[in-house]
């Protein structure tokens, strides 16, 4: 379906600069529908020359912004993650990436960050935006978006009790004990 979306607008005159393109994920085998993560749209096809580039808080999640969008028909479909292994390893280099560029932009680590924050991910997602309803794989994307809020501030508080450097960089801590 999402071929035939395309391949009707290559042929045509587009009547949009760009077109955003509804995404179902499969997390650990299961394509999931509720929790909040469908229908993730994104723009997928556009015009380079119209579109703008802005970079998500810490380069993360970037996007192309546009002033009107269309909206194609079918899934670009997404295996997120195939293991819970693989989901951990991502958000750790993910939520490493989030807190520094926090870091950098002046943001500091809250109680509220460390503590609520991650609940409130949680219940939304899984209670709210009904998660549970994709059984175990809802629960484990709830809990992995819960575990993002909080790996996030806890580096980022990490990053603001390191020791500063001339220029304002945190300086790295040493990877062993010195004798």
């Amino acid at each position: 379906e999402l071929a035939h979306a395309i391949a009707r607008i290559m042929h045509e005159e587009p009547r949009f600069d760009a077109y955003r393109v509804p995404e179902l994920n499969n997390y650990f085998g299961r394509w999931l529908m509720h929790g909040g993560i469908y229908p993730g749209h994104h723009v997928s096809l556009f015009d380079r020359r119209k579109g703008v580039y802005q970079a998500g808080l810490a380069n993360v999640h970037e996007d192309v912004n546009f002033k009107v969008t269309g909206l194609l028909e079918g899934h670009m479909l997404h295996f997120a993650y195939p293991r819970f292994s693989l989901a951990l390893k991502k958000l750790n280099r993910y939520t490493d990436l989030e807190a520094r560029g926090r870091f950098e932009k002046g943001m500091k680590s809250t109680a509220y960050g460390l503590t609520w924050r991650p609940v409130e991910r949680f219940v939304k997602n899984y209670v709210f935006k009904r998660g549970f309803l994709d059984g175990l794989e809802g629960f484990l994307y709830c809990l992995l978006c819960a575990l993002y809020a909080f790996a996030t501030a806890v580096k980022l508080r990490e990053l603001g009790r390191q020791p500063q450097a001339e220029g304002g960089e945190a300086v790295p801590f040493p990877s062993s004990p010195e004798p």
